[in-house]
């Protein structure tokens, strides 16, 4: 399961996990699949784990100065090696890790946000005119 996640120009913050799937299916069968951010953010991977379910991560996608710190140069391999494990990919959007998945041969879903998200935008959106 692929959550809605944080970038560096909005962080999502979900209070608690809004799908019944989720507590209607057993536990050890879900893996939740964090992006980097949200991941190292305590609060957040708590909510999942509190909940009994394992959280994941394939390392960081991208840094600013192209540092291999963090696991960016395998993200892509490690990303394929996770979906690789796993029949079914559900996702919150259209990502790429479920185009992935797609071409993979995994079955795949995407569910609606739930409305338990709130989206906090950094200050530095409009400062990289984005907005």
């Amino acid at each position: 399961y692929m959550p809605l996640h944080s970038t560096e120009m909005q962080k999502y913050e979900t209070n608690k996990i809004g799908y019944s799937f989720l507590n209607e299916i057993d536990k050890n069968r879900i893996t939740v699949l964090l992006h980097y951010f949200d991941f190292c953010d305590p609060k957040i991977r708590r909510i999942y784990e509190s909940n009994g379910l394992k959280v994941i991560c394939a390392g960081m996608r991208y840094t600013l100065n192209d540092s291999p710190s963090g696991g960016r140069e395998n993200f892509l391999y490690e990303l394929i090696n996770i979906l690789q494990n796993f029949d079914y990919i559900l996702a919150e959007e259209f990502t790429t890790g479920l185009f992935y998945a797609a071409a993979l041969g995994k079955n795949i879903c995407m569910i609606p946000e739930p409305n338990l998200i709130n989206v906090e935008y950094s200050k530095y959106t409009n400062w990289m005119g984005w907005w």
